[in-house]
Formats: C-alpha cells, sequence, structure tokens
C-alpha cells in the first residue's frame, strides 16, 4: 500500500459534498452529521476513527453507532461506480456498507474517493439489508468483530453457505447490472 492509500481522512461535515442527497437538503444533513463526525469512534473499540479506503464496513458501523438516532440507517449492498461501467461492461459492482441520515445516502467512503478523484458523479447502490443502530449494537455485542460485514458474518467458516450467498449475490448483479443497461 502507498502513503497515499494508508492516510486516514477525517472529514467535516462542511468536507461533505452529499453527492446523493438534494442540494436544498444538504446543509440540514450537514448539521445532523456535524457532531457525530466530530466524534466518530469505532462501533468495538470505542477508539477515534477516520475514514480509509476498504474499511466500509468499520467507517458505517462507526457512523451508526457513534449517531445513536432512529434516523440513521446503516446499509450492507453493493456498488458500482457507473462511469467506469460505462467504458467497461465486465466491471462487478463490490459489497459495500453506507449510511443513511433521514433516507439520504452519506457513504463516507464514496466521499472520500469524490475528493482524491475531483468527481461529483458518485456511485450507484443496491442495498440487500438495512440495520438500525440496536441491531448493529447487538451484532457487535453477540460476535465481537473487529470489522465485518453483518451479512456475511454467519458465513466466514461455512464455505457451502458462502457458496450459496456467492450465487444470491451473483444473481442480484446481474439484475443490477441489467437496470444500469436500461438507462
Amino acid at each position: 500500500m502507498s502513503a497515499e492509500e494508508t492516510t486516514i481522512w477525517y472529514p467535516t461535515a462542511d468536507d461533505l459534498l452529499l453527492l446523493k442527497v438534494p442540494k436544498r437538503q444538504r446543509p440540514r444533513i450537514r448539521e445532523r452529521l456535524r457532531p457525530w463526525l466530530a466524534s466518530l469512534r469505532h462501533a468495538a473499540t470505542g477508539a477515534s476513527v477516520g475514514v480509509i479506503p476498504g474499511y466500509c464496513f468499520e467507517v458505517a458501523q462507526a457512523l451508526v453507532m457513534t449517531a445513536q438516532d432512529a434516523g440513521v440507517q446503516y446499509i450492507e449492498g453493493v456498488y458500482i461506480d457507473p462511469w467506469i461501467l460505462k467504458r467497461d461492461k465486465s466491471v462487478n459492482s463490490e459489497a459495500h456498507a453506507w449510511v443513511t441520515v433521514d433516507g439520504f445516502y452519506a457513504d463516507l467512503m464514496d466521499e472520500l474517493m469524490a475528493k482524491k478523484s475531483g468527481s461529483t458523479r458518485g456511485r450507484e447502490y443496491e442495498q440487500y439489508h438495512v440495520y438500525t443502530h440496536q441491531e448493529v449494537g447487538a451484532f457487535i455485542r453477540d460476535h465481537k468483530p473487529y470489522s465485518s460485514s453483518i451479512v456475511a458474518w454467519p458465513f466466514m467458516n461455512d464455505p457451502a453457505e458462502l457458496a450459496k450467498v456467492g450465487a444470491t449475490v451473483a444473481f442480484f448483479l446481474k439484475w443490477f447490472l441489467n437496470q444500469q443497461n436500461r438507462l
């Protein structure tokens, strides 16, 4: 990993573009995010946490657990960069975790990628499962993972079950790509 890749970003609410939030809602969502970003803590360890590429589950769980707010939900699903898909149809979507605040996407990983690339397009998402902060808290209490997908956790040590999940995800991804081709 290069030094740039390992740099930790500690965003403030004012740093966020909020690409998937309507412009008129952005000031309100920024104000909701402001105190949580200022005190963002790892969901399992309680240590201060920043945004690092590749740690989407950890960052999204940290945000939902720091917020402890019914209007903030943790979501696991997939994302795809649509501008890359237009150039290369063989690109696969990737497993991902993000949060919504009052129903609006607040994906700190997407924000970091936009900051690094200068892009204002944002990713396309398809959710698989939505969790409340209480459900994320129960998962962490019961399983004590450092960072993990909640959806994948039960299957991580059972290859047969993991293969079943893989087939389901493959079907889902084909559907998602077909939806993209209709645009």
